[in-house]
């Protein structure tokens, strides 16, 4: 889901500064690429995450569980955050 895709120039100026404008409008950098019509960067909404983000995500929170000392019902209320999303 990309929200919105923005030529730049290729200065780190400018990227710095269409990454601020972006992030006024609650939206966060998800690439950047140099290709032959030019150099544009896309942008997507703060609280949506590529599929390899859900996954590291996951990941990261799954290996926090493994080294809590949680009772069942946590662990599958853990368990159940990270099926849902809610990461």
């Amino acid at each position: 889901m990309i929200v919105e895709t923005l030529p730049y120039d290729g200065s780190s100026e400018q990227l710095v500064e269409l990454i601020n404008e972006q992030a006024d409008k609650g939206l966060r950098l998800v690439s950047v690429q140099n290709i032959d019509s030019g150099n544009f960067v896309s942008f997507v909404p703060k609280d949506f995450f590529t599929p390899n983000e859900q996954l590291s995500k996951a990941q990261e929170r799954i290996a926090e569980l493994e080294k809590a000392d949680l009772d069942n019902k946590k662990l599958i209320n853990g368990l159940a955050e990270i099926i849902l999303g809610g990461m």
